[in-house]
């Protein structure tokens, strides 16, 4: 269920500002082909400063903390992760090509959708690689056991063929930096 604060029933005056505090859903985010969702229901207690601005626009901040859980990126196992989203958000209707003056979150009624809001949030505060821990082993690449909880024999020292290109990519970047270097001494 979508949460969302219709601005013009707060009856507010420009410079006027108010604090709402309320729970929103929030939608399981994905990354890398992986499903990550809030620990425990999909609302989040969120705190919204929503303040009036001078002509018709409105001036908005979300605060929310929250849990994510879903795999770990190298071994699979359940992770966490904390995110403090604290974000901000100007909304003037007469300002639709300037996307810093024009939130995409209120909608022609002056109706803000929290949810929404608050799910983009997370996108930019989420971590590119989640990790059960820091130092995650992950899996073995050849026989596919959880290297954090056990032990293998796999000889890792020849690489899978297939990857064999891209060594040749790296000599050459190797190769420039070289070739910069010595050009660099030369000068």
């Amino acid at each position: 269920m979508t949460t969302t604060i219709a601005l013009r029933d707060l009856k507010m005056v420009a410079g006027e500002g108010r604090s709402v505090e309320l729970a929103t859903d929030l939608a399981p985010w994905s990354q890398g082909g992986f499903a990550y969702a809030t620990v425990g229901d999909r609302k989040v207690n969120a705190r919204i400063y929503v303040s009036a601005m001078d002509g018709a626009g409105w001036a908005f901040h979300l605060r929310f903390d929250t849990v994510v859980h879903g795999p770990c990126a190298r071994c699979l196992e359940d992770a966490r992760v904390a995110l403090r989203i604290d974000t901000h958000e100007v909304h003037d209707p007469t300002q639709k090509d300037d996307e810093d003056l024009y939130s995409f979150f209120v909608d022609r009624d002056e109706v803000l959708d929290v949810s929404e809001w608050a799910f983009d949030a997370v996108g930019i505060e989420f971590p590119t690689k989640v990790l059960c821990r820091d130092d995650c082993k992950g899996l073995c690449p050849s026989c596919g056991i959880n290297r954090n909880e056990d032990t293998c024999s796999c000889d890792l020292s020849n690489p899978d063929p297939r990857w064999e290109k891209l060594r040749e990519l790296k000599l050459a970047a190797e190769d420039q930096v070289a070739a910069d270097d010595a050009h660099a001494a030369d000068s």
